[in-house]
């Protein structure tokens, strides 16, 4: 039998590499120009990666901020969105007239303005920021960076293991969580764990998670604690994991969204931007049911920039000045 000449065979291989340099240059230079993640890495590389994630080159369209003032709610009041008590003002002296009952109305909506709430910012606003999860938040530290936040984020990475991985980002050289936490001050921390422990028992989870909260609230007293909803998967990853069910899902969100005070933490769920009407991300947003592709990074990011934390410093009640300040911790 006939062999080919091993010369033979790495020639074919160094043309093969020129050739997909060639094209990876061109992409870079072209269609793909504006693509930062395209920009890095070797030339070579780039095809396989547009092979990999198509959604690399889908230039997303450009819109003007839309204007939030979404209040955030009251614990007692709804298990979705965030938590914050509102400020209930002292009524005034019933008067007895529809005159005066319109009076009260006026100075009441006047006057309950809400300590905290939900509305567009700037990328500066997540310069203090850090950002700790598992691959989906690998995946936005890659495609969705924001300021000049922070990442501690790895592929597997639990409320179990979380504190014994030495990981690094582009503004910190390898080191654990605790050494971060110890040497730097934050102005907000987003976390979401919780989907890769879900094959453990619930109360084994959830106890652990709370410990982790209580472990950051300590070591970063004066940063906002965002609790962040877990990214659900599409219906077939679900049927395809005994563990990963809907209902386990939506009740270690549910539990999480519990842990938040609404003063010094909050519960953010972005799962609106990527499910469908029964909660099961949708198809055509991943290409293994469980990571967004790049461009839904970017679809993240975008939502939390319209869904900083604003501060109302000072609120009018009943003719007093309540001054509202981020420094206290739990």
């Amino acid at each position: 039998m006939r062999t080919r000449h091993p010369l033979t065979l790495l020639a074919v291989l160094l043309v093969s590499s020129v050739l997909m340099a060639a094209i990876g240059v061109a992409i870079r230079c072209t269609v793909g120009k504006e693509v930062q993640q395209l920009q890095s890495g070797p030339a070579v590389a780039v095809p396989l990666m547009v092979l990999a994630d198509p959604t690399l080159l889908r230039v997303p369209e450009t819109t003007a901020p839309v204007e939030n003032t979404e209040t955030l709610s009251k614990p007692q009041e709804t298990l979705s969105g965030s938590r914050i008590p509102s400020i209930n003002p002292t009524p005034e002296a019933d008067t007895g007239t529809d005159a005066g009952m319109d009076q009260m109305e006026e100075q009441s909506s006047e006057q309950e303005q809400p300590a905290v709430t939900f509305d567009a910012v700037e990328d500066s606003y997540f310069d203090d920021a850090l950002f700790i999860g598992d691959s989906r938040t690998v995946g936005l530290s890659q495609y969705g960076r924001l300021g000049q936040a922070d990442y501690f984020a790895d592929v597997g990475l639990t409320v179990f293991n979380l504190w014994d991985k030495a990981l690094s980002d582009t503004n910190f050289e390898r080191q654990t969580l605790e050494t971060l936490l110890s040497g730097r001050t934050y102005g907000k921390i987003y976390l979401m764990l919780g989907i890769n422990e879900l094959g453990y028992p619930m109360d084994s989870l959830l106890s652990q998670y709370q410990s982790t909260v209580s472990a950051i609230r300590k070591l970063q007293p004066q940063a906002d604690l965002l609790l962040c909803a877990n990214l659900h998967v599409t219906r077939t990853a679900s049927a395809g994991t005994s563990w990963l069910t809907m209902e386990n899902l939506c009740r270690l969100d549910a539990e999480i969204e519990a842990m938040a005070d609404g003063e010094h933490s909050f519960y953010l769920d972005v799962n609106p931007v990527f499910c469908d009407a029964e909660g099961y991300l949708q198809d055509d947003m991943t290409g293994d049911g469980v990571h967004p592709y790049a461009a839904g990074y970017t679809l993240w990011a975008d939502w939390l920039r319209e869904h900083g934390i604003i501060r109302n410093e000072e609120t009018t009640v009943g003719g007093d000045q309540v001054v509202h300040s981020p420094g206290a911790g739990l």
